[in-house]
């Protein structure tokens, strides 16, 4: 009986250093779940992820992975969709409140024009990104949003279409 103890003993404090970890006190670590991937769009070496929250990435090349989120760089609310442009190498990220944002050599340009113009009424959610050549054509709740993706700007909408 006291070997059994013994021996659950060790095992159960052997688990406990297992768990340890290299966090130091006081810091951060995100435990975000992408359980639910709507989009997905591949660039480069980096096939990402489209969650509400944010992006994540897999690197196929480094067999990693990561995470894009407001806390480095993302700047809407609900990432709805993603679209990639090969041959500029741009991912084109869209949300529910109508921001579009631009992922290029590690920099995000946000495009915030849809979220905040007041001449749009009821929902600016972005559902769906087409690219071809250099221009990108965005599907929302209140029309077609035709982008620039070269300027990373609006050209025209098409709104009222049904």
């Amino acid at each position: 009986m006291r070997g059994f103890l013994f021996g659950g003993l060790i095992f159960f404090s052997v688990t406990i250093f297992a768990q340890e970890n290299n966090i130091p006190l006081g810091a951060w670590r995100l435990h975000l779940n992408y359980s639910k991937i709507g989009s997905l769009a591949e660039l480069g070496e980096h096939v990402y992820g489209a969650a509400d929250f944010g992006l994540m990435y897999v690197d196929t090349q480094e067999k990693s992975t990561g995470s894009i989120t407001k806390l480095n760089g993302l700047h809407g609310i609900g990432v709805n969709c993603l679209a990639n442009d090969v041959l500029k190498r741009i991912l084109l990220i869209g949300y529910q409140d109508g921001t579009i944002e631009f992922l290029e050599d590690n920099k995000i340009t946000s495009l915030e024009a849809l979220r905040t113009t007041s001449g749009i009424t009821g929902s600016r959610s972005i559902n769906h990104i087409s690219v071809s050549g250099t221009i990108a054509y965005a599907s929302t709740d209140f029309g077609v949003v035709v982008l620039d993706t070269e300027k990373k700007e609006i050209r025209e909408t098409w709104r009222d279409l049904g």
